[in-house]
């Protein structure tokens, strides 16, 4: 694949491109009719394509890796803005399957608009390579999160780093993995004290990090 090419998703590669994708593409990038792209729809095909118009012509399928490596979800206290679009870029980034957005008791803002969250998804899938659209939830609260028999692995800042188990093992083994982050105060007393069978808490550092970096960091302890 030519990393040069323009790379667009259109969940229906029979349908015409949006406004936005024409002037992105003609406007912004300067293509022309007739310059090449890659383009890829809802059900993870990926082709190559000219355009034309308002139009794609196909040209060829190509052969795209469509299995994520481990089934990540992860669930993220809601944070500002900026933090929030670093989180969704590096979970799409890195391969997680559902980011669950969470509200903590220490959120202090409003949940992002959904319509312009799965504009930032499809935006950073387009840039990556990846051919499947990461799936994004409407905010849950902290303790419906444990809801299911699923294990869910808490970064607990209050955990000893180095008296834990290496987290390498205890990920390495584990097809499909919950991770949860906290707000940038951290989570409250009640919830550090919550207990139940299923959620283990864990430290990813030695030092306090950023909600955006926990996340980067946590999802590539479990990649391992």
């Amino acid at each position: 694949m030519n990393h040069h090419i323009p790379r667009i998703y259109l969940p229906d590669i029979r349908t015409n491109l949006s406004n936005d994708q024409k002037h992105h593409l003609c406007k912004v990038l300067k293509l022309r009719n007739g310059d090449n792209i890659y383009v890829f729809d809802a059900n993870e095909n990926e082709y190559t394509a000219t355009l034309n118009g308002n139009m794609l012509n196909i040209t060829d399928k190509i052969k795209s890796i469509k299995t994520l490596p481990k089934h990540i979800v992860l669930y993220c206290a809601i944070t500002k803005g900026i933090y929030f679009r670093n989180i969704v870029r590096f979970a799409v980034e890195m391969g997680v399957h559902t980011l669950q957005p969470v509200i903590t008791d220490h959120v202090v803002c409003k949940p992002p608009v959904s319509h312009k969250v799965k504009k930032h998804i499809i935006s950073a899938t387009e840039q990556c390579g990846r051919v499947n659209i990461m799936k994004y939830n409407s905010p849950i609260h902290f303790y419906d999160a444990f809801e299911t028999d699923q294990n869910t692995f808490i970064c607990d800042e209050t955990v000893q780093y180095h008296s834990q188990k290496p987290l390498y093992e205890i990920f390495s083994t584990l097809k499909t993995i919950h991770l949860m982050i906290g707000p940038e105060g951290g989570f409250s007393e009640k919830e550090l004290f919550y207990k139940k069978n299923n959620l283990h808490r864990i430290s990813i550092s030695p030092f306090i990090l950023r909600v955006d970096t926990a996340v980067a960091v946590s999802i590539g302890y479990a990649l391992q």
